[in-house]
């Protein structure tokens, strides 16, 4: 290293030179190591604080977190997300740390018939611009909301979510969900 020249306070106590001396070496360390060993080590309530710093508040992400480790997760993984975005790994990565689990994303929508009134609208030479995603979990009608609020901010521009469907999981009447319009029958 060079020979720096410090000022007379620094550079008349020893304290102060190792001090100095070390905060050369700062530029070297892997900040991805320490980001995330920070966020596993911080209290919950500093979460919203990076969140916004990582920019993943509202409706990029923090606002369908629910737990302390989905939003650890979506923190932890928001460069590589920003860096992704308008791709559909984006999409199906913001979902995993979100706690939704892998989907499935018919781009085009060209899998499958759809039933869902919404598609069948669509006219078929605009489909291109429209794509569906399967989720493997059934979701309540508030989460679906978040989600389409959410997935915006990761899919292209040129693209608009046409269905969220989760009729592969459907609700089952035993009693574990209450039959107050918070879920419907596995399309939104």
């Amino acid at each position: 290293m060079a020979d720096l020249t410090y000022t007379d306070i620094i550079a008349n106590d020893q304290k102060y030179q190792a001090l100095a001396d070390l905060s050369l070496s700062i530029k070297r360390l892997p900040t991805e190591r320490v980001m995330t060993t920070l966020i596993d080590l911080l209290p919950d309530d500093i979460l919203p604080i990076l969140a916004e710093k990582w920019s993943v508040t509202g409706s990029d992400g923090l606002l369908l977190a629910d737990s302390g480790q989905s939003k650890r997760g979506l923190i932890r993984r928001s460069v590589e997300l920003h860096r992704h975005k308008g791709t559909a790994w984006a999409v199906r990565e913001v979902m995993r740390q979100l706690g939704f689990g892998e989907i499935e994303i018919d781009e085009g929508l060209k899998a499958r018939t759809y039933e869902n009134t919404v598609v069948q609208a669509i006219n078929a030479d605009d489909r291109w611009a429209y794509y569906a995603i399967r989720l493997n979990n059934a979701i309540t009608n508030e989460q679906a909301l978040a989600i389409r609020k959410t997935i915006t901010s990761f899919v292209p521009a040129r693209c608009t979510l046409a269905a969220l469907d989760y009729k592969a999981v459907p609700v089952r009447y035993n009693n574990k969900v209450r039959y107050d319009g918070s879920y419907n029958h596995g399309s939104t």
